[in-house]
């Protein structure tokens, strides 16, 4: 149950690609 960790996990990857 670490949907909220995934997101941010998934937030950070996005931000570097977007980088």
């Amino acid at each position: 149950m670490s949907v909220r960790r995934a997101f941010k996990s998934s937030k950070n990857y996005y931000h570097q690609y977007l980088s």
